[in-house]
């Protein structure tokens, strides 16, 4: 009799158990059931690395395309493409600045693009596409490039600068901003000395030099006419 008493108590104790919790059938040392992880949209597990996210969540975030990473300026740009091409890269701007022909020699027309480079916070040694019955402008360039405007554009080589066209007319200042269409001093043609320099850039009249044109990629970028020594012209300026 005091067993069966027993066996009732136990019973209600176990009944009573279930309706607290609302849980049947548990057995002492199983874990609880753990709901799934919700599978992506192709049916498998979300990655850990970001890929395959859940139906809910947002898309992985995909590397910048190459239009996206050329989308940079100044010495940005010369970082990207040296990364990209394993060469080295440099810039050019024209500069925003007029002079006439007399630039009291090459040293000071480079001193000219220099110091807008420094002004405009871009770093780097420039010197000035000038060429002198003495001296070639593509001599003056050390290095091979490729050359790129401030906002990334290709411009070319150094043998392309030699040639009868380039990438794209340098038509981009020291500021990054896009000049209307002028004249630039540069006493050369396919890279080299070309009918007139203002007497080695020392003198304003009645000298002549050559100049070229910020609106086109064809030869006349760097001899379009050679013109009176007294007016002013602007520059173009190379990354050395």
């Amino acid at each position: 009799m005091r067993a069966g008493r027993l066996i009732f108590v136990a019973s209600l104790a176990a009944v009573g158990c279930n309706l607290l919790t609302g849980v049947s059938d548990l057995v002492v040392g199983e874990a609880p059931p753990v709901d799934p992880l919700p599978l992506g949209d192709d049916g498998s597990a979300p990655g850990v690395d970001g890929s395959n996210p859940l139906p809910d969540g947002k898309p992985p975030k995909e590397d910048a395309s190459e239009d996206t990473r050329r989308d940079v300026v100044g010495s940005d740009a010369r970082d990207v493409v040296a990364s990209d091409t394993g060469s080295t890269a440099k810039r050019v701007f024209v500069t925003s600045t007029l002079h006439t022909g007399d630039y009291n020699g090459l040293a000071n027309a480079d001193l000219v693009c220099n110091g807008l480079a420094t002004d405009a916070a871009l770093g780097g040694t420039w010197v000035a596409w000038l060429s002198t019955s003495a001296k070639n402008a593509e001599d003056r360039l050390t290095a091979a490039g490729p050359w790129y405007l401030l906002d990334g554009t290709l411009v070319g080589t150094k043998a392309q600068l030699s040639g009868t066209t380039i990438a794209h007319a340098i038509d981009i200042d020291e500021s990054k901003t896009k000049v209307p269409n002028d004249e630039v001093w540069t006493g050369t043609r396919l890279g080299k000395y070309y009918l007139g320099d203002c007497n080695l850039w020392n003198a304003a009249s009645p000298y002549g030099g050559t100049i070229g044109t910020t609106n086109t990629n064809a030869a006349s970028w760097t001899a379009s006419t050679e013109v009176i020594c007294s007016q002013a012209h602007r520059l173009y300026c190379f990354e050395n």
